[in-house]
């Protein structure tokens, strides 16, 4: 079947693009907190990012370099063509990570992610020849929500409210790089996840600290078909932390999501974030699985190519 490779248009291709992701399977990455990953930044050209159609002109492939997690994220609509979908995305992949290379200067791996638990994941990857094995290591936990979630409890004269829009998308932003001590969170990225179809203003939470700061923050998505939440971001600003903050925030989202008609909760934090860990398994939650980054070295594609 004749494939068209395209680059990525987001006013265009959005829609049809989420729509391929909610058809994956539900352990697929990332299956329920897309929004967040396909709002993420990317190079000015849109050269991160691709789909495939069929000879009906329906996406049936789709792939993005995604520089702020280092990580590439694929999916495929199943199928007779999937293979042939498949090997599309990792050509191109090899293309534009060897591009990527040159303009840079000097060689780096390339990431790819697959639970530890699927197979065909980690095989398609090592058919591609991601066999680097990285030290980032997320780790997945959830929680059942058949249980009313505890009772939210801020410290005195601290308050809980969704985010304020437009508006306040500067003031997240601090907070959000105070939290994770990094500059990567920009107010352009942040104010597009408010404009996505599957953003939920009430699932948008901030804590306000008596000084009027957003001292913590809490993301939450939905799938509706999965009956499924995915907190993606949460955190609490520096000079905030531990004052039982992000345990409020949790308590808060998780009972949102059972409103919302949701059974089942998940987050998903570095493996090596013992804190972060304590403190999603204090509001309930429990690890199901991991997932791995494989890797490989665009330089060795191009010996390849040479021999």
């Amino acid at each position: 079947m004749p494939l068209r490779e395209q680059p990525y248009d987001e006013r265009a291709d959005y829609a049809n693009v989420a729509t391929l992701i909610r058809a994956q399977a539900p352990f697929a990455r990332h299956r329920v907190d897309y929004p967040w990953r396909l709002t993420s930044p990317t190079s000015p050209t849109g050269a991160d990012r691709r789909i495939w159609r069929d000879e009906h002109g329906v996406i049936v492939g789709f792939a993005a370099w995604q520089y702020p997690w280092a990580s590439l994220d694929f999916y495929v609509q199943g199928g007779p063509a999937q293979a042939e979908t498949e090997a599309a995305i990792f050509a191109w992949a090899d293309r534009h990570f060897q591009a990527l290379d040159a303009a840079r200067g000097r060689a780096l791996p390339y990431w790819a992610e697959a639970r530890d638990d699927d197979s065909e994941g980690l095989a398609l990857l090592a058919r591609h020849g991601y066999d680097l094995d990285d030290d980032v290591v997320y780790v997945s936990l959830s929680q059942s929500l058949a249980a009313s979630p505890p009772q939210a409890n801020l410290p005195a004269g601290y308050t809980m409210r969704p985010l304020a829009g437009m508006s306040e998308v500067d003031a997240y932003v601090e907070a959000h790089r105070s939290s994770f001590g990094s500059g990567m969170m920009t107010s352009e990225w942040r104010a597009r996840t408010l404009q996505t179809p599957e953003y939920d203003p009430e699932l948008d939470l901030v804590v306000i600290a008596p000084d009027g700061r957003i001292a913590g923050f809490c993301v939450g998505w939905l799938a509706p078909e999965l009956r499924a939440g995915q907190i993606e971001p949460f955190g609490v600003a520096a000079d905030f932390q531990g004052r039982g903050i992000g345990h409020a925030l949790l308590c808060e989202i998780l009972a949102r999501f059972k409103a919302k008609g949701a059974h089942m909760a998940m987050v998903e934090v570095y493996a090596s974030s013992a804190p972060a860990r304590r403190a999603y398994e204090a509001a309930g939650f429990s690890v199901t699985h991991r997932a791995l980054r494989k890797g490989r070295w665009a330089s060795d594609i191009a010996d390849a190519q040479k021999g």
